[in-house]
């Protein structure tokens, strides 16, 4: 059974995918439009609503992708290995964990602020609730990773050393 970090790690990958598809939908709905305009002087109905819904979405999901702490800190910001043998694990030392720890608070206020954005936008209709969604849902992710990060992830693994390296 896979644990909680690594699931938050799928998940974060899988959004950065989605956000690939989002991103290359909105360039083929936009191109499409574009096409049709030309030969039949008609635009796509809704393709505009559409393309800005999907971008959307795919700036906003990505968010936890790009700032988990296995693609930010680099290796200079891991303590020192523990213990007598000096085992394989390293810890983020606690200025890495404090950035961390602001980021998961920030993401959790925009969570808390998307939400309240969701109430006018299920009046206003049509794609409003769509876009106004992909705020709190990519933060929310956001929140989740930096959280497990912070709290959960209490050692990341030291990179190996190179072939050629004495030990």
């Amino acid at each position: 059974m896979s644990s909680l970090p690594e699931i938050v790690d799928r998940m974060s990958v899988g959004a950065a995918w989605m956000a690939v598809a989002a991103f290359a939908g909105v360039g083929l709905l936009l191109g499409l439009d574009g096409l049709l305009e030309f030969v039949s002087h008609r635009s796509l109905p809704g393709a505009s609503d559409l393309a800005r819904v999907l971008a959307l979405w795919g700036a906003f999901l990505p968010l936890s992708f790009l700032c988990s702490a296995r693609r930010v800190w680099a290796p200079a910001h891991f303590a020192g290995p523990a213990g007598r043998r000096g085992g394989a694990q390293r810890g983020l030392k606690p200025g890495p964990r404090l950035v961390q720890g602001g980021v998961a608070t920030t993401a959790l206020v925009m969570v808390g602020l998307g939400f309240l954005h969701l109430g006018p936008a299920t009046r206003d209709g049509a794609w409003s609730f769509f876009e106004a969604l992909a705020l709190p849902a990519g933060f929310a992710l956001l929140a989740v990773q930096a959280l497990v990060d912070t709290l959960l992830r209490s050692r990341v693994p030291r990179r190996s050393p190179s072939p050629g390296a004495r030990p």
